[in-house]
């Protein structure tokens, strides 16, 4: 039996949702399945046009611990967690994508950090196993081992949307998720809470991500298109980090977002557009071009005529 010090926390779990019934009931029944039970749970619909808000609330009618939140405008995963934020009763707040599951001691193994160092006020953050692949990160940490801001700019795969947990109050401070990313918001936002809190692994693997969409995020060349360099001036623009992160690399992390770009438009064929921001950046030292990129340039020009 759990003891009363694991169970103190009432935990707020978020899980945006648009048109992914009945996905969606996997992450609801994983977190009502779980060994921790001082929780409520609030799905928030991003305007979603299959019918599932109404399903939703007739399934889980009779579970107290079930809430629903709709949003009128689709407006993307970042405003809908935060608004799921801004509704929550929990002292800690932790996030489930609406077709991935939670192991039946996610939520314990990462409320565990906090009541086993009760000064703490950071990020606890385990594991996030993709389904049927192994864990390929060669590096192991100790349970609650520190995260630094330079590992994480390096490796991004140690924080991920499904498998972290801080107080309310905290992500409240940091202003949330940035609504005007629909693309890499999240790394944004771990980057951003990285340059303020600490963050400490939990020492075990607390969400599932199934392979019910086979559309990658890092694949959507019109969703970074759309975004432009969106993501770089949102990391250019925080002192903090640029203060704390190690030049080396912080400038590494810089130039990967701006390469998604360019690479993002030259896959989709937007070549005089592509050359255009090549040129710009070259102009204004933002960067030294790759051989590749190199490449690329003088065969859009081929490709263009």
């Amino acid at each position: 039996m759990e003891s009363k010090a694991r169970q103190q926390h009432l935990v707020s779990i978020i899980i945006p949702s648009f048109n992914r019934w009945p996905y969606i009931c996997d992450a609801i029944d994983s977190v009502i399945g779980q060994t921790y039970q001082n929780l409520e749970c609030i799905v928030v619909d991003d305007a979603s046009t299959d019918g599932s808000p109404e399903k939703i609330e007739n399934k889980y009618r009779h579970n107290p611990k079930i809430s629903i939140k709709k949003l009128i405008t689709n407006s993307g995963q970042s405003r809908a967690r935060n608004h799921g934020v801004q509704t929550a009763k929990g002292k800690l707040v932790c996030f489930l994508d609406s077709d991935d599951i939670l192991p039946i001691s996610s939520i314990e193994d990462r409320v565990s950090v906090f009541s086993e160092t009760p000064e703490f006020n950071g990020i606890s953050f385990g594991e996030n196993q993709v389904s049927d692949k192994p864990n390929t990160r060669s590096l192991k940490k100790e349970r609650l081992e520190e995260l630094t801001l330079d590992e994480y700019l390096n490796d991004r795969g140690w924080l991920h949307t499904n498998a972290f947990m801080m107080p309310t109050s905290e992500f409240k401070k940091l202003g949330g998720f940035n609504e005007k990313l629909r693309q890499r918001e999240d790394i944004e936002f771990f980057i951003r809470s990285l340059c303020h809190l600490q963050a400490r692994y939990c020492g075990t693997t607390v969400s599932t991500m199934r392979a019910v969409d086979k559309h990658r995020a890092r694949h959507d060349y019109e969703k970074i298109i759309a975004q432009g360099y969106g993501f770089y001036h949102a990391l250019s623009c925080n002192t903090t980090l640029h203060d704390k992160a190690s030049p080396k690399v912080l400038n590494s992390t810089l130039r990967r977002s701006l390469d998604s770009y360019l690479n993002a438009l030259y896959k989709t064929k937007k070549y005089k557009e592509y050359r255009n921001e090549i040129t710009s950046l070259v102009v204004n030292r933002t960067i030294s071009p790759s051989r590749k990129q190199v490449k690329r340039y003088l065969v859009s020009l081929i490709k263009t005529h």
